[in-house]
């Protein structure tokens, strides 16, 4: 006998088979079918759609129904008992178990009371073997009686209901409000399964499932009568729990009543390690951390109720058990640099003392991998924090991508967004010696190296990681843009300037074996620990014919004059032909800026000046440094023949 109520569980009955007629003992009766078995087949043979497990979790998970009205009281079964008002089947089970009950698979014995669980519950309820047949009477020495036929299978759950349903008095239908009846025609296995979904509870909410936690905003209701563990959303509408900050997921603790429960201590969330306690704040709260949360273990696995939650429930009382079923853990967000192209070796980005080939550029993506199935993606635009620092960080091991030290003094560092496929991140390159220029000046200003320095690229913080490019940049000092050598075929008429000026550029410093291609080179290298990774290097530009042809170099002129400022530029020229002229008058007390162009070479620019044109007609004029920075000799300015 099956009783129906509006209450997520179900009682049932299972008759047993009628005796036999008497004879020898007839073959053991078949066990009736629970409604949990019927169920499995149903699953197994896809009349019931159902991708989560099939045990007894799985199936309870599945009977429960969205919100609804109140349930109509069944109608009386067939030799049923009156039940208690307010307790269901299982209630009133679970008090005959507290008395004493017998083991109806064991009789003589009772019930064991520490077996109390919704599994015992079933597995008391399901038929027992058939009674064994009453021996035949025994003849005047006549031949054996013939033996007893089978005894009759119980009905199933599912063969009780389609008998109501198509009873003469028929079944109501728990889902209409009217208290119409089920229609005797849809007795499907599907119909059945839809019959005994609840709907419209009343006061008692039911949780909608999460296991597809990237559908948008999708959320899961407060149970009450249970404690509630509740992950909470960074970002709704794209369902993301993982904080971008720091990797962490909050999670509310609700009692019984759907009030936040303060203090509360859980155990055991779903998917994580099971010795894991965590203690709500005062309002409820607490926070899963980036390392503590699971980094394997599909969504059903991490979906579904806590083991163990302690806390004070409605009535003041404290209290400890498992929560509802609706608790989500997300797994770790993993996060990662990867470079994505060719490094430049002449990213012209200036900065506030030095223009020309001053830093290489680094093609990064950003990428984050949401779970161990996953493919890694490029970070969402809706997410936030997205201008994010990476800093440069100079290698202890020029074989170790991870050899920095984090917090300590960093090469270079630049600000970006971090949605790109790709962006450039800046590698400042050091420089090689200029006797033009003072020691301590271009060591502090100008990163003074005469070797290669080794690199790696680290971002400052994203989902509690702060992940590095898995390679080590070998980037090669840049030379400094070279002195001119000055002449000029006449002075002004005045005497107080130059009436134009020709000349070239002293290479005699230029070392061809820090002239680089475009791009460096890369090849795949291990560390000592077994770890792979990408050596990227320089590589010399061949052949020569290819770095004389690049314009370099060329002077600026400048002077404040009345109505303004007069500002003369050569043309830039390149190594092969580095001979210049300029045929604008050139006046003393004008600037002299090097500004320095391609990939080969640096310069102070239009930044600073490093001389200025002193002289006159009849001492002659010549280029003075302009200390403390620069400290080249006068650069003689001869008077053409």
């Amino acid at each position: 006998m099956l009783f129906y109520a509006c209450s997520n569980d179900i009682s049932m009955i299972l008759p047993r088979g009628p005796e036999g007629p008497q004879g020898p003992q007839g073959p053991t009766g078949a066990s009736g079918k629970s409604a949990y078995e019927v169920w499995v087949e149903a699953v197994g043979s896809g009349i019931i759609e159902w991708d989560e497990n099939t045990d007894m979790s799985g199936f309870f998970r599945y009977l429960k129904g969205k919100d609804g009205v109140d349930g109509i009281n069944g109608h009386d079964g067939i030799d049923g008992m009156d039940g208690i008002d307010g307790n269901s089947a299982y209630e009133l089970w679970l008090e005959a178990v507290e008395s004493g009950i017998d083991d109806p698979h064991n009789p003589g014995r009772q019930w064991n009371k520490n077996a109390t669980s919704i599994a015992d519950f079933f597995w008391f309820l399901s038929g027992n073997d058939g009674v064994d047949g009453i021996n035949g009477s025994n003849g005047n020495d006549g031949p054996s009686g013939t033996s007893g036929t089978s005894g009759t299978s119980g009905l199933s759950a599912y063969q009780i209901w389609v008998g109501d349903v198509q009873d003469e008095n028929g079944l109501v239908n728990p889902h209409d409000p009217d208290g119409g009846l089920w229609p005797c025609d849809c007795v499907s296995i599907s119909d059945f399964w839809e019959y005994l979904h609840g709907e419209n509870g009343g006061e008692s909410q039911i949780y909608v499932p999460i296991q597809d936690p990237g559908s948008a905003g999708n959320e899961a209701t407060l149970v009450t009568g249970k404690a509630n563990v509740i992950s909470q959303y960074q970002v709704k509408d794209h369902s993301e729990y993982v904080s971008v900050t720091d990797g962490s997921v909050t999670f509310h603790v609700y009692n019984d009543a759907g009030a936040p429960a303060s203090g509360a201590k859980v155990k055991g969330l779903p998917g994580m390690d099971p010795a894991l306690v965590f203690t709500a704040d005062g309002d409820g709260v607490f926070k899963v951390e980036r390392l503590q949360l699971p980094t394997t273990g599909s969504n059903e696995l991490r979906y579904g109720a806590v083991t163990e939650v302690e806390y004070t429930n409605s009535k003041g009382e404290l209290k400890t058990e498992a929560s509802a079923p609706n608790t989500y853990v997300p797994q770790k967000i993993d996060v990662r640099l990867r470079i994505c192209g060719n490094i430049v070796t002449n990213n012209n980005v200036e900065n506030d003392h030095i223009e020309g080939a001053v830093a290489m550029g680094v093609p990064i993506a950003v990428e984050r991998r949401v779970s161990d199935t996953s493919d890694w993606e490029v970070i969402p635009n809706w997410l936030g924090s997205l201008t994010q620092t990476f800093k440069v960080y100079e290698l202890n091991d020029h074989e170790d991508p991870a050899s920095y030290t984090p917090g300590t003094t960093y090469w270079n560092s630049s600000q970006s967004l971090i949605t790109y496929a790709s962006s450039l991140k800046r590698v400042e390159r050091p420089t090689r010696r200029w006797p033009a220029m003072d020691a301590d000046s271009q060591r502090e200003i100008y990163r003074y190296r005469e070797e290669s320095i080794y690199v790696n690229i680290v971002m400052e913080s994203y989902y509690g990681e702060s992940p590095h490019a898995n390679a080590v940049i070998d980037v090669a000092p840049v030379q400094f843009h070279p002195l001119p050598v000055i002449s000029t075929p006449a002075y002004t008429a005045a005497g107080d300037g130059l009436d134009g000026i020709k000349g070239t550029f002293d290479l005699s410093g230029v070392d061809d074996a820090y002239l680089y291609d475009t791009n460096l080179a890369s090849m795949a290298k291990t560390t000592v620990g077994g770890t792979a990774f990408t050596y990227y290097y320089p590589v010399v530009t061949t052949p020569k014919a290819t770095i004389y042809n690049v314009k370099s170099f060329s002077i600026i002129f400048k002077k404040s004059v009345t109505g303004g400022e007069s500002v003369f530029t050569t043309t830039s020229v390149t190594l092969g032909s580095p001979g210049y002229s300029l045929g604008n008058t050139i006046l003393a007390g004008s600037y002299v800026y090097l500004k320095p162009s391609g990939r080969f070479f640096v310069g102070p620019g239009t930044k600073e000046p490093i001389g200025v044109v002193k002289g006159n007609a009849t001492d002659g004029f010549h280029i003075e440094a302009i200390g403390p920075k620069f400290v080249f000799p006068d650069i003689d300015i001869t008077l053409e023949p």
